[in-house]
């Protein structure tokens, strides 16, 4: 695998991440997310297991279910790289 390819997995991990920690400070189910955003709940398991890239707009998407800014957003993942929260 590339550098590149590995960063992209490390980034789709590290959204996922955040999404999860995000809903469950909202005390959100799985179902109650992926409601809010209009997608299944095995899409959204897909998404918090970082197996999947998520266009921009699904992301601009999220941040307002989870009533929370695109800055903020990505501050969390950004930390959650540095401290390797992504690579399992």
């Amino acid at each position: 695998m590339n550098a590149a390819a590995s960063r992209a997995l490390s980034l789709s991990a590290a959204i996922g991440r955040q999404v999860r920690l995000r809903r469950q400070v909202f005390v959100l189910t799985v179902e109650a997310l992926a409601e809010r955003v209009g997608v299944t709940r095995d899409e959204l398991i897909r998404v918090e297991e970082g197996g999947t890239d998520l266009s921009a707009a699904s992301i601009h998407d999220i941040c307002i279910a989870l009533d929370t800014n695109l800055k903020e957003f990505f501050t969390g993942v950004e930390r959650m790289m540095e401290l390797g929260a992504a690579d399992d």
